[in-house]
């Protein structure tokens, strides 16, 4: 149960910084693979399913959250963060 409430409060953290602006995203023509922050990155690409924070520069995922709240973050903020990331701006004629 410790565990448990322990990734609720690692994905309560990430949203709040999510939603504050402390991400930048991770692009590659076009589409956004991961949010980058001093904790580490989040991967965004694959969806609810594999949103999971990974080690700064590493391809090796620390579970942060588990197999339920994975989910809570991608809903959260995760997805509308992927969302906003790809949008083109409006050309200005």
């Amino acid at each position: 149960m410790k565990d448990f409430i322990q990734r609720f409060k690692n994905a309560r953290k990430v949203v709040s910084m999510l939603k504050s602006g402390a991400f930048t995203p991770y692009m590659i023509e076009g589409e956004c693979y991961t949010a980058e922050s001093e904790i580490g990155d989040l991967w965004l690409a694959s969806g609810s399913f594999f949103c999971e924070m990974r080690k700064k520069n590493t391809r090796e995922y620390i579970g942060a959250f588990g197999l339920f709240w994975r989910h809570y973050v991608w809903f959260a903020a995760g997805r509308k963060f992927k969302r906003s990331a790809e949008r083109k701006p409006v050309p200005v004629l």
